[in-house]
């Protein structure tokens, strides 16, 4: 649901959503990679806090040229937990 609200606010369909840090409940938070937006992290973070309940609204966003694909073409969201990894 992130995603799709995201997408539509931002005008990108180049939006994924991670959870991140993993905890022992799950996730602590959620992260976005955006691509195909000249908005800044910060002013997403604040548009989407107008329309998503806070538990929804990411802690952080990475604004990115494009997203990485896969082999296959998809969007590959195990490169982006990596990228996650590596910057924890």
């Amino acid at each position: 649901e992130i995603e799709a609200v995201a997408s539509k606010l931002l005008g990108t369909h180049e939006v994924i959503a991670r959870g991140w840090p993993p905890s022992e409940r799950g996730f602590d938070a959620v992260t976005i990679f955006v691509a195909g937006t000249t908005m800044k992290e910060d002013e997403i973070i604040t548009q989407l806090k107008s329309v998503l309940p806070t538990y929804m609204v990411p802690q952080k966003v990475h604004c990115m040229d494009k997203l990485p694909l896969n082999p296959n073409g998809k969007k590959d969201r195990l490169a982006l937990r990596r990228r996650l990894e590596e910057s924890a």
